[in-house]
């Protein structure tokens, strides 16, 4: 896992073409802008074409409707100048998670470069990704 300021953890299986995106305690908005600016900011690498967004440690979401809106289309922007899509799978097991995750999911562009599945069951959400093994520290 990668060092952050924030209470979240990234791992990368390259050979998926995958990072798993976990997050803990409380989300806040520096911490969504700065996972952006670390995965998708000018001076980040390709990023790869999924994510398995694990929401099952957080404990309070310190956001809204804008700050998520705001997050999707600077993300949708980003996918578009760099001719990159990406299937973001959010696991997201109780109704704090899963309402956030769901907002995320609604004011996403259906028709471009973003899909977010949301599933609280962890195993529909690594599915959702269609990997040909699922690495086990996932599971």
């Amino acid at each position: 896992m990668r060092a952050f300021t924030i209470p979240v953890d990234l791992k990368y299986f390259p050979d998926l073409d995958l990072v798993w995106i976990r997050h803990k305690g409380d989300v806040t908005r520096f911490e969504l802008r700065e996972l952006f600016e670390r995965l998708h900011g000018e001076n980040a690498p390709e990023a790869p074409s999924k994510n398995f967004t694990d929401l099952a440690r957080i404990k309070d979401v310190e956001f809204g409707f804008k700050e998520l809106h705001w997050h999707s289309l600077r993300l949708q922007e980003r996918l578009r100048s760099r001719n990159q899509r990406l299937i973001d799978s959010v696991h997201a097991p109780d109704g704090v998670s899963f309402g956030l995750a769901r907002i995320y999911q609604q004011v996403v562009d259906p028709d471009g470069p973003l899909q977010v599945h949301v599933h609280d069951e962890r195993k529909q959400a690594l599915a959702a990704l269609a990997l040909p093994h699922i690495p086990e520290e996932l599971l």
